[in-house]
């Protein structure tokens, strides 16, 4: 028992983490020229986490807001829409994010000019300001999306649940390695389509059907592998559960936009990014896993036990609480 309630302990844990998660949302900022020095202004950030009160851009000096700014809601992201009017031409000037130093998201700000030419920039809270410069080559882009795909996966408690799941109901590592492969398949084929606009669907149903393939991975890993179909083919519930995460993925990276002219390079880095943060968080289960085996042998057996213990409470606290979203 005492793995058992260690796991629920820990359990209680990561509900609070959990429940938390999207304060780590990045917050968008897009500036499209729509005539010289004219730009239309998008702005988008998670409501959760009480962020969309603690963070505001900050304008250079010689710009201005111009006429209203009409605000909407979609799901958990507000965005506002706006006009922006500056004196002097962007380049050079300094663009800041208010009150992101006291937070631990980011910020994105994407520029585009009338020419077509683009700049884009990640905005930290250790660096929450930069002076707009050249416009981005490809590969600048690629390395930003890149970075956000490893941020958002290493940050997505419940698609590392997932994984986790995966890890301890798959026996065997080319076994692991090939349902780690079809999760990668469906999850990057339902991403593509999503933010090509060619399928949609809500993100709060999307997000109870991932919280419960976490609780049904939970469930087999605790049965005999004789009467488990999760266990005998594990590849078959990667690809088809992987298709749901595959949405999540796509509306995290819609909350936050996408560049128009770079959406390939966007799509592609950003998943890579993900599948980068994915082998990550396998290789420290596997360290943790061989470590465990060397200096605690009894706990290295109870190891699947206790995960699947962990995992079950997680996932129902989350289907009852993305379920009142669907009312």
């Amino acid at each position: 028992m005492k793995p058992v309630l260690f796991a629920l302990l820990l359990s209680l844990q990561w509900v609070a983490g959990a429940a938390q998660a999207h304060q780590l949302d990045p917050a968008f900022l897009g500036l499209r020229e729509f005539a010289p020095n004219r730009f239309a202004v998008t702005w988008k950030l998670s409501v959760e986490g009480g962020l969309a009160n603690v963070l505001a851009p900050e304008f250079p000096a010689a710009c201005e807001v111009d006429g209203d700014v009409r605000s909407r809601m979609d799901v958990r992201v507000r965005i506002l829409h706006g006009t922006l009017a500056c004196r002097e031409p962007l380049p050079g000037q300094r663009i800041a994010i208010e009150g992101l130093p006291a937070t631990h998201t980011d910020a994105l700000l994407h520029v585009e000019y009338l020419a077509g030419d683009m700049f884009d920039a990640r905005l930290t809270p250790a660096v929450p300001a930069i002076v707009i410069g050249k416009p981005n080559s490809a590969g600048q882009v690629a390395m930003q999306y890149l970075l956000l795909g490893i941020q958002h996966i290493i940050e997505g408690i419940d698609h590392l649940l997932f994984v986790l799941g995966l890890f301890i109901v798959v026996v065997g590592y080319r076994r692991l390695l090939w349902t780690v492969t079809a999760f990668t398949l469906a999850h990057t084929l339902t991403l593509a389509t999503a933010v090509l606009g060619w399928i949609r669907l809500p993100a709060a149903p999307v997000e109870v059907g991932i919280a419960l393939s976490i609780l049904l991975l939970a469930v087999e890993a605790t049965r005999p592998a004789a009467a488990s179909v999760t266990q005998r083919q594990p590849w078959a519930s990667a690809f088809t559960f992987g298709l749901l995460h595959g949405l999540g993925f796509a509306g995290a990276l819609l909350d936050i936009g996408l560049p128009a002219r770079s959406l390939g390079i966007a799509l592609a880095a950003f998943n890579a990014g993900v599948e980068i943060g994915q082998l990550m968080f396998i290789a420290v289960l596997l360290c943790f896993v061989l470590l465990l085996r060397r200096l605690a042998p009894a706990g290295a057996r109870s190891f699947r036990v206790s995960a699947a213990y962990l995992m079950g409470p997680v996932a129902v606290f989350w289907i009852l609480q993305r379920s009142i979203l669907l009312w």
